[in-house]
């Protein structure tokens, strides 16, 4: 099932520690990984950056041509400071506070996550949690905390999903979407609903055991047909990298902030009709996922974190 980690690094402890952790995170998950399995560490970090290689990972090695041109890291890491609804989180982060999104469905891969954590405190001089930031270990406020955890496994998630025909998402880090490549590279930066929910539902094929895979392309075809924004209160939002770029600038991007309401067209809001009920199914499915694979572009680098928000949220 996915889960979702919170690491919150002590900075009064390491005032120097930089603004953005999000890269040393990164190798720190694959440093606690090799400590509890070098093998699958290595399989992670070799395979786990193209659709093909990552289909190798986690199903067994099927035809990579029916994955999509994404990337779909086996785990994201981006900033926790950000505003997560109360009743999602078991802790409240604080301002260096960073979440680690754990997708496989094998549930042994966050069992190797959690053994290489607590094995890397014990050898730690300290004897105490510590993430290595610029080659010198940064302690943490206390141990590693599930913060969010899915109900159940993959198809306890479809099966518990609710028929609501309104859908309330809060993107709490900036979101955008692109097509094309170098020169003819377009972003697109509004929350269109087949981008969005097409997005969660190559995800789920990804990362879902595959008798629990569906249709994206049918699925996103209904959806352009189907469901449209009710209503939305967003703002533009710049965000820039830290690292740099070959040419040795400094990389932003511009994503989108708020909350988006989706619902169904006028045509199909009262419908009862099978395809109608299972697409308002898969729509309820896919926004609980958003909360564990986030939206867009660069998620592995913490942009397009997503909520699933309710009425009285």
């Amino acid at each position: 099932m996915p889960h979702v980690l919170c690491i919150d690094l002590d900075r009064a402890r390491a005032p120097w520690l930089p603004p953005d952790c999000t890269d040393a995170l990164h190798a720190q998950v694959f440093a606690w990984l090799r400590i509890a399995d070098s093998r699958q560490a290595q399989q992670v970090h070799d395979r786990g950056q193209s659709p093909g290689d990552l289909r190798t990972v986690q199903s067994g090695g099927e035809d990579a041509s029916m994955l999509p041109a994404t990337r779909f890291p086996v785990f994201t890491v981006g900033s926790a400071n950000t505003d997560i609804p109360r009743h999602r989180s078991r802790i409240r982060p604080r301002a260096d506070g960073y979440i680690i999104n754990v997708l496989p469905s094998d549930e042994r891969f966050f069992q190797l996550l959690t053994e290489g954590m607590h094995s890397a405190a014990e050898q730690s001089e300290a004897g105490t949690y510590v993430v290595q930031v610029n080659g010198i270990d940064v302690p943490m406020r206390s141990a590693p905390v599930v913060m969010h955890e899915a109900e159940g496994s993959y198809d306890d998630l479809f099966q518990r999903a609710s028929d609501d025909r309104r859908i309330r998402l809060r993107f709490t880090t900036p979101a955008f979407f692109s097509s094309g490549t170098g020169k003819q590279q377009v972003f697109q930066r509004l929350p269109d609903p087949v981008r969005v929910f097409r997005g969660y539902a190559d995800r789920w094929n990804a990362f879902a055991p595959p008798d629990q895979h569906f249709d994206a392309v049918a699925f996103a075809k209904w959806v352009e047909q189907t469901v449209e924004i009710a209503d939305m209160r967003l703002h533009m939002h710049r965000q820039v990298l830290k690292q740099r770029d070959a040419h040795d600038e400094r990389t932003v991007h511009i994503g989108f902030v708020g909350d988006v309401t989706y619902g169904l067209a006028h045509h199909a809001r009262h419908s009862q009709s099978a395809e109608v009920r299972m697409g308002v199914r898969w729509l309820n499915v896919l926004a609980h996922y958003a909360e564990f694979c986030g939206t867009g572009r660069m998620a592995a680098q913490g942009f397009g974190q997503t909520w699933r928000m309710f009425d009285e949220e």
